[in-house]
């Protein structure tokens, strides 16, 4: 059987059982690409819900759906390092000189209040 035909069939159910398809899908595909989201499955199935009545619950699959894809978008663009963000700061100042500063600035702050 080809997509094409299974599309067919799936297009030919009465709605509640297409929504029931599509969630049903919509967790096998979570499953199985947990690290990373195949994006020919998510369009296949993103036509399969397209060509359903909107509805409030069609409303909450394509938000699903959408969420998906920006998840899928978030996936593939890497993230810089901590280290490699704080860099152009220079060295990090030691422990000897946090605790001289913190002596400095309890120096100068007024005990009457205390």
């Amino acid at each position: 059987m080809t997509l094409q035909e299974l599309q067919k069939q799936a297009l030919q159910l009465p709605i509640s059982d297409r929504w029931q398809l599509v969630q049903i899908l919509l967790e096998s595909l979570q499953r199985e690409t947990r690290g990373g989201q195949k994006k020919g499955n998510l369009s296949r199935l993103r036509g399969i819900v397209k060509t359903t009545e909107m509805s409030h619950e069609d409303s909450k699959t394509e938000q699903l759906m959408s969420d998906m894809e920006l998840e899928l978008q978030q996936l593939k663009k890497p993230r810089q390092s901590l280290w490699g963000i704080c860099r152009d700061l220079g060295q990090a100042p030691s422990a000897e000189d946090i605790d001289l500063m913190r002596q400095e600035a309890w120096d100068n702050f007024p005990r009457e209040n205390i």
